[in-house]
């Protein structure tokens, strides 16, 4: 059905490692488990691959410091994959079944989109007990209760195998890769579904959250944003042409037209012509020096 691919940082530190754990188990059980491949060779990678049954796929290309690129990460885990979907997704996100019943109605409904979703963030400090049949439902409550629910970002991306065959060479968690995901599925006239309705998400908090203010502002993420081009970075979750929610899809291009209207204010093009306005409201850089 699908294969789901992350690459986990170390697993050296006490509280990363934990909700690592937590995340990549509950991928191991989704019913019907998906094809499960963690790429790298971060420390503790290859250990909780023999532990869960998980693929292991090392010799990821990094930079000099040892980051991943996403490029090399898409294309390995699709070259080795059997099956028609394919999910990037960070390893501090815990799924659920509902994760799942997104994607089957949405295979009913086309056989190719892109899928989204927002995440809740909650703080979790040791394994959970998935050995308690009601984990999803006791999950679910403390997310309901103490989850901060953020709109921004994507932690995760379901695709048809092979959609993402190329891109820029981004380094992987370092700003601007997401945004060029999402301008990338427009601009090619995929619908963008946002499952957010449907599929609960949920990001365990972690201290690399306090030092994003330093990351935004790293040479990586300098880099990213001059990868993706200026035009493909105002691409958020807001433009969605489509949401799923209780199993049925509906439109939203009036949003993601409205959001794209904005945009070309905020950057000051609101005097485009109407060939380039119609250009930018369905994905493509209005102007040849708004991309690359």
């Amino acid at each position: 059905m699908m294969t789901l691919f992350s690459c986990p940082k170390p697993f050296g530190c006490h509280h990363t490692g934990v909700i690592q754990w937590n995340a990549i188990r509950s991928w191991t059980l989704l019913d019907p488990r998906p094809d499960i491949v963690l790429l790298g060779n971060e420390a503790g990678t290859e250990e909780i691959c023999r532990e869960l049954n998980i693929r292991h796929i090392g010799g990821v290309a990094s930079t000099s410091d040892g980051l991943p690129l996403l490029d090399d990460l898409f294309r390995k885990a699709q070259a080795t994959s059997a099956h028609e979907y394919m999910c990037y997704i960070n390893a501090d996100i815990i799924l659920m079944q509902d994760f799942l019943g997104a994607i089957a109605a949405l295979r009913q409904w086309k056989s190719k989109w892109v899928m989204i979703g927002a995440r809740t963030d909650i703080e979790i400090h040791d394994r959970l007990n998935f050995q308690d049949p009601n984990w999803q439902e006791v999950l679910e409550r403390r997310a309901k209760e103490l989850g901060s629910f953020m709109t921004s970002g994507t932690d995760y991306v379901v695709f048809p195998v092979g959609f993402y065959e190329s891109m820029p060479d981004f380094v992987l968690g370092r700003t601007a890769f997401d945004n060029w995901l999402l301008w990338f599925a427009v601009h090619q006239g995929v619908p963008l579904v946002d499952a957010t309705g449907q599929v609960r998400a949920v990001h365990q908090s972690h201290s690399f959250a306090t030092d994003w203010a330093k990351v935004v502002k790293s040479a990586e993420a300098a880099r990213n944003r001059q990868l993706a081009g200026r035009w493909p970075l105002t691409y958020t979750p807001a433009d969605a042409t489509h949401r799923i929610e209780s199993g049925a899809v509906r439109g939203t291009r009036l949003r993601h037209f409205q959001n794209r209207a904005k945009v070309l204010k905020d950057i000051g093009r609101g005097h485009l012509v109407r060939n380039n306005w119609v250009r930018a409201i369905f994905g493509k850089p209005p102007l040849a020096r708004l991309g690359h």
